[in-house]
C-alpha cells in the first residue's frame, strides 16, 4: 500500500534566536529529517517533477525513447524523463521473460535518466542525470499470509457425490467478516517488516550548448536506510496460518480454528499488539565530481525508533548533518544535530494524524509540526485461488 502525505508544515514555535533565523535560513524542513530514499533518484538530483515520464514496457521501447531523447546535432533533448524497471521489460523469448519477473534481485531494480534545463540573464545551464534505485522487503514476501487467510476462509463448495439428505447438517461457512478479520489481523501482525533501500544518482552539467563533449560530471549523491522489524503478535498470525494450512481440505475444522476463543480472529484481534522497527538512514552528497571529488563533501546520518500499535505509534529520532566535510569554504564544516518525538492516531480508516516537536540541538532552533496522512492510490493485489 502506498501512502500520500498532505504535510501541513504549522511552524507553532522557533524558540531560539539567531543570525542565521534572522536571515530567513532556517526552516521546517531544516529541523525535521527526511528519511526518505528517492522513488526515482534522477528526477530528485535535479530537482525535478516532470509531468510526463517514459516507462518502456520492451527492449524496443527503452531504445526507441533513449533515441528520441537525442537531437539531430548529437545533444540531448531538455526535459527527458525515462524509468525503467528491467524486471517489466519484455524480451524476446518467454523464458528471459519468466526468470526477469522471478528475479527477487531485479523486481526491486529501477533506473532513471533525466535532463533539465535552466535558464537566467547571463547563461543557460543544462543538467542530466542517471540514477538507480533497489529495495527488498519481507512485506513484499508476507503477503502470502494474508492469502492463505483469505483463500481458506472462503466459503467452500460442496464436495461431489450425492447430495446430503435435507435434513443434513451444513458446513459452516466463512462470512465476510471472517474476511475483514484476516485482513486486519494480518496487518496489525506486519506493521514492522525488514527492509533495505539503496539509491544513487550522478549528475552532469554543461553552459548552453548541450552536447555530451560538453558535460562534465556535477554531483554525485548516495541514500540508503535500512529497517529491522519486530512484530509481537505475528508468530501467534503465522501459527493460525500453519493450522488453517494442515486441515485446508476439512472444512469443519478451518471453521474451528478461525473461531477459536483462544488462538482464533477475534481473540487475536482482541489481545494487545506492539510492533517496533528501528531505523537507520545516511546520505552522502559529493559535489564538483569531475574534479576527483575534491569538492565539497556533505554527511547526513541518522536513525529512528517507532513503536506501533493497531491504532497508534510513537517515535523518537536523532541524527547529524555535516556539510562541507572538505572545509572548501575556509568556513569549517557546518553541523547541524536534528533530534525529536513525535506520534499518530488514527483517526478513521487509512487516515492518520500526527505531530513532531522537534528542533537542532546545536542552534537551539525548535519546532512543532503536524501531519495527516492517508492512505490513496492502487492497492497490492492478493489473489485467491
Amino acid at each position: 500500500m502506498r501512502h500520500l502525505r498532505l504535510i501541513i508544515w504549522a511552524v507553532l514555535a522557533l524558540l531560539a534566536p539567531s543570525a542565521s533565523r534572522a536571515a530567513g535560513t532556517v526552516t521546517a524542513d531544516d529541523l525535521k529529517i527526511d528519511f526518505a530514499v528517492p522513488e526515482v533518484p534522477a528526477f530528485t538530483l535535479l530537482d525535478v517533477s516532470p509531468t510526463k515520464v517514459e516507462r518502456p514496457g520492451s527492449v524496443r521501447d527503452l531504445v526507441l525513447a533513449l533515441a528520441n531523447g537525442v537531437t539531430a546535432s548529437g545533444g540531448l533533448q531538455t526535459a527527458l524523463a525515462i524509468e525503467v524497471a528491467p524486471a517489466k521489460l519484455s524480451l524476446w523469448d518467454a523464458d528471459a521473460n519468466a526468470a526477469l519477473s522471478q528475479s527477487a534481485f531485479l523486481s526491486g531494480l529501477r533506473i532513471s535518466v533525466a535532463t533539465n534545463t535552466v535558464k537566467d540573464d547571463k547563461q543557460t545551464k543544462s543538467s542530466l542525470a542517471a540514477g538507480v534505485r533497489w529495495s527488498i522487503s519481507t512485506a513484499d514476501t508476507e503477503l502470502g499470509d494474508l492469502q492463505a487467510c483469505l483463500t481458506l476462509a472462503l466459503p467452500r463448495p460442496p464436495p461431489p457425490g450425492p447430495r446430503p439428505p435435507e435434513d443434513a447438517k451444513a458446513p459452516p461457512e466463512a462470512s465476510n467478516e471472517d474476511l475483514a478479520d484476516c485482513r486486519d489481523l494480518y496487518q496489525r501482525a506486519h506493521l514492522a517488516s525488514w527492509s533495505f533501500e539503496i539509491a544513487a544518482a550522478l549528475s552532469f552539467s554543461t553552459v548552453n550548448e548541450f552536447q555530451f563533449d560538453d558535460l562534465s560530471a556535477d554531483t554525485l549523491s548516495v541514500w540508503t536506510t535500512g529497517t529491522i522489524g519486530w512484530n509481537k503478535g505475528e508468530p501467534a498470525f503465522n501459527e493460525l496460518i500453519r493450522n488453517l494450512e494442515e486441515h485446508r481440505e476439512d472444512a469443519q475444522a478451518i471453521q474451528a480454528i478461525l473461531h477459536d476463543k483462544k488462538t482464533g480472529l477475534k481473540a487475536q484481534l482482541a489481545s494487545s499488539t506492539l510492533s517496533v522497527e528501528p531505523l537507520l538512514f545516511l546520505r552522502l552528497d559529493l559535489h564538483h565530481a569531475s574534479s576527483g571529488y575534491d569538492g565539497t563533501r556533505d554527511l547526513r546520518i541518522a536513525a529512528q525508533l517507532p513503536f506501533y500499535w493497531a491504532k497508534a505509534g510513537f517515535y523518537i529520532e536523532a541524527g547529524v548533518n555535516l556539510t562541507d566535510l572538505t572545509n572548501l569554504s575556509g568556513k569549517g564544516t557546518s553541523v547541524a544535530v536534528p533530534v525529536g518525538v513525535g506520534g499518530e492516531v488514527r483517526v478513521g480508516a487509512g487516515t492518520w494524524l500526527g505531530l513532531f516537536f522537534g528542533g537542532d540541538a546545536s542552534s537551539g532552533h525548535l519546532v512543532a509540526l503536524s501531519n495527516l496522512k492517508w492512505s490513496i492510490g492502487p492497492k497490492r493485489e492478493v489473489t485467491l485461488h
